[in-house]
C-alpha cells in the first residue's frame, strides 16, 4: 500500500478505527538505516491498545508493509 505522506494519518486512523486524539510518534529501525528510504515503526496509541505499523518512507510517500494492533491489558468493568 503506498500513501502520501500527508494522508498517512489520517489513512492509519481511518484503518485502525482509532480516535483523532490518537498521539503517533516515528521511530527509525535501527536495522535499517536508510537516507532516502527509511524503514521505521509507526506506533498508533488509542484507548486499551496500539497499534504499530512497518513502512518504508520515499521521497513523496509511505508505503507501509505491515499493520498490526495488539490490545493492551485491562481490568474488566464490573
Amino acid at each position: 500500500m503506498i500513501v502520501h505522506k500527508n494522508d498517512v494519518i489520517s489513512l492509519m486512523m481511518a484503518q485502525m478505527r482509532l480516535k483523532k486524539n490518537t498521539v503517533y510518534e516515528y521511530m527509525r529501525h535501527p536495522e535499517f538505516p536508510l537516507p532516502v528510504r527509511q524503514l521505521g515503526t509507526y506506533k498508533a496509541y488509542n484507548l486499551g491498545a496500539v497499534c504499530d505499523f512497518l513502512a518504508i518512507e520515499e521521497e513523496d510517500a509511505v508505503r507501509i508493509i505491515s499493520a498490526t494492533k495488539t490490545q493492551l491489558n485491562q481490568p474488566q468493568a464490573a
